[in-house]
């Protein structure tokens, strides 16, 4: 068979492991088909396929950033050809007056100046980029790790609460209520990972949430989140734990594994609580201004002289050159201090809202595709199916552990 999506296959593999014999597994691994679950893209803009070709690309470059600074020497370089020419001309068939030499001797000091601070800036600038894209890299990291919790935690939301309640509490049925159970729950991890994200992007926005039907508009929720002063999303994974634990106290997860169960539950979601306070510390805390400052004084200097030190050596060529050599080192501190730098405050940094909305998308999929079930009607459903023998008729009948428990 074809598997494509593999927190399904997890969650699907781990719930008949619980339930189902190996004579049974053996059969589900025949039948179950996956599909694959389209996630949402990015825009378009800031994407690119790899191997496509980015010569013609203007959007989302780092072009207009640096397209100013460009400009600007190169308009510099064309007015030093005027002023240079006419002395290097003069230079070689008459006798210079003071100032028509002081102002060569500049020419090929700057020259030499430049050559001098093409080391130092190049050292700096390259050690600046790949602190900040190391910078970049961690925060990435750190957004997977968050999605990666919540994803396994509502993959053992869907596996492990599985028991029907002993009454239904308003519900049509007590197999109604405990789907109910398992999408309130699956609701509490999507609206933490938002609240998560707004909080990396210095957003308060609760109206989003109720569009987004995570939250509901008056609710008790909604309220507390509203009178909080601090990032909500440690609030928001504490009520998903105290609700998990009120749904198991009402058994709807087996008893022998109700406490390793909640076990994984709080060691997932501390897990992804201290990967989002790493967030947080790279983004209220920058590179130390005064590197910055430095490393744009020098860049700066080194663009605005470069015109000057280009021209006695390539002329008119110089004309040309001096926006390449803006480009490569102006380009790359802009990079550096505005694109890499905020990754949650630029247009070209992370998008956030495809990821989470990819997140929503896999947890409800988990939901709903994991079947809800009592064990009465699967056990009935196994014993009609099974062509194995009266063996796995009396295993399947007898009330082993599952088999988790037993390894």
């Amino acid at each position: 068979f074809r598997v494509s999506g593999v927190n399904h296959v997890a969650a699907q593999f781990t719930y008949q492991l619980n339930h189902l014999s190996v004579c049974q597994i053996l059969c589900v691994f025949l039948v179950m088909v996956y599909t694959r679950i389209v996630q949402p893209g990015q825009k378009r803009q800031y994407t690119y396929q790899a191997g496509e070709s980015l010569l013609r690309r203007v959007s989302g470059t780092v072009i207009p950033q640096a397209w100013r600074m460009c400009l600007l020497a190169m308009v510099t370089t064309f007015i030093v050809c005027f002023l240079y020419d006419p002395l290097r001309r003069r230079a070689k068939t008459e006798v210079l007056t003071y100032w028509e030499k002081l102002w060569l001797n500049i020419f090929a000091d700057v020259e030499r100046t430049m050559n001098y601070l093409t080391g130092f800036v190049t050292f700096i600038l390259g050690f600046f980029n790949s602190t900040v894209f190391y910078r970049w890299w961690s925060m990435r990291s750190l957004c997977a790790k968050v999605v990666e919790a919540c994803q396994n935690t509502a993959m053992q939301v869907v596996v492990f609460f599985d028991r029907l309640p002993p009454d239904s509490a308003g519900f049509a049925s007590p197999k109604e209520r405990l789907k109910a159970a398992r999408e309130e729950l699956v609701r509490m991890l999507s609206l933490a990972q938002a609240l998560a994200l707004q909080a990396c992007h210095r957003e308060r926005d609760l109206k989003r949430l109720v569009d987004n039907g995570l939250l509901k508009e008056g609710s008790e929720e909604h309220e507390a989140l509203a009178n909080i002063k601090g990032p909500r999303y440690n609030e928001a994974w504490a009520w998903f734990i105290h609700q998990a634990y009120t749904y198991a106290d009402e058994g709807m997860i087996d008893p022998k594994v109700a406490a390793s169960v909640t076990y994984m539950f709080r060691w997932s979601l501390c897990h992804a609580s201290n990967h989002v306070e790493d967030l947080m510390m790279h983004i209220n805390q920058p590179v130390p201004l005064a590197y910055c400052h430095l490393l744009e004084l020098l860049v700066t200097v080194y663009v605005l002289i470069s015109p000057v030190a280009l021209v006695p050596k390539l002329l008119w060529v110089a004309i040309l050159i001096s926006p390449i050599v803006s480009l490569f080192f102006y380009g790359f501190f802009r990079l550096g201090s505005s694109m890499l730098m905020e990754p949650f405050q630029q247009d070209s940094g992370f998008d956030s809202d495809a990821l989470l909305k990819s997140a929503i998308h896999t947890m409800r999929s988990l939901e709903q595709t994991v079947p809800v079930q009592s064990r009465e009607l699967m056990l009935a459903a196994l014993l009609a199916t099974n062509g194995a023998g009266q063996g796995c008729e009396q295993q399947a009948i007898s009330e082993q552990p599952p088999l988790r428990q037993r390894q």
